[in-house]
């Protein structure tokens, strides 16, 4: 009986030691992910402000764009 009693008392001991193992590596993988989402966070932020506020070379090409195909042709009656 005492054989069989440590036998349990050990494999408790290593269920326990896996156990905190096991932990510590989720542990590591939840900061690890955390900080992949800060990085991505921090990348969709900055394309969303991009987005919003483009830059004022970009607009100035759109305004360019868009009045020269307005212009009519010298001579010509259609727009």
């Amino acid at each position: 009986m005492s054989d069989k009693k440590k036998q349990e008392g050990k494999t408790l001991t290593e269920d326990s030691q896996r156990t905190l193992v096991t932990l510590d590596q989720l542990s590591q993988t939840i900061e690890v992910m955390s900080s992949v989402v800060n990085r991505l966070r921090a990348h969709l932020s900055e394309q969303v402000a991009a987005s919003i506020k483009p830059p004022s070379s970009h607009s100035q090409l759109i305004g360019d764009s868009s009045t020269s195909e307005n212009r009519t042709a010298p001579g010509s009656n259609t727009p």
